[in-house]
């Protein structure tokens, strides 16, 4: 592989995890309230959920397969595509794409994902068996818990720092990106709390 085409590889892969990432981001800030970082309880985020259900469940749910989409491309091993391992593989063939580091130092970075077996199964699995296509008789899949998918995305994020930091000889960040997708998603959630805290001061005017 060429300096180039590991270049726009590099790209492409992180387009793909910066999608990935923010589907992730706003649909655990629509499913769950992370304590100390929102101003409202569980019961009034619950509520919410509940009175706006019909836009925010089909969101959150089509948000965190599309996640799990994008996740699934990072590991594909289909030569064609831009995928961690394959540019993984092509630093490990190639040091002169990744300057200054050894192939040693691709493999500990590939060995990360190591701890990640059961979780990159369970990716592709549903990639294959109901996100991509739809198997008539395929066997049901443990839930995937939120902290393993948590630190697959760490993971993969890690990874990718360091691949485009050994090529580029500068560092890449997913903070400010990811903490405005966060802000602002919690924002919307707060203006919704809002609207119906006054449906229901309005409510209790009319009864009275």
């Amino acid at each position: 592989m060429t300096s180039d085409e590991f270049r726009r590889r590099l790209d492409q892969l992180r387009e793909v995890i910066a999608r990935g990432s923010a589907y992730y981001a706003v649909s655990k800030k629509l499913r769950y309230r992370e304590e100390g970082k929102v101003s409202w309880s569980l019961e009034e985020q619950n509520r919410i959920l509940g009175r706006f259900h019909g836009f925010l469940t089909p969101v959150g749910l089509g948000l965190l397969d599309m996640a799990f989409l994008e996740f699934a491309k990072v590991f594909d091993t289909d030569s064609r595509t831009a995928s961690l391992w394959n540019l993984l593989g092509a630093a490990r063939q190639d040091t002169s794409l990744v300057s200054g580091r050894t192939s040693a130092e691709v493999d500990e970075v590939s060995g990360r994902f190591r701890q990640s077996k059961k979780v990159l199964s369970w990716l592709r699995r549903t990639r294959n068996q109901r996100l991509a296509h739809v198997d008539a008789n395929a066997p049901l899949l443990d839930p995937l818990l939120v902290k393993e998918f948590d630190c697959l995305v760490e993971d993969v994020q890690s990874a990718f720092n360091w691949l485009w930091t050994a090529h580029h000889g500068k560092g890449f960040r997913w903070d400010y990106w990811l903490r405005k997708v966060e802000e602002d998603t919690s924002q919307i959630v707060g203006i919704l709390l809002e609207e119906l805290s006054r449906r229901d001061a309005i409510a209790e005017r009319t009864r009275s």
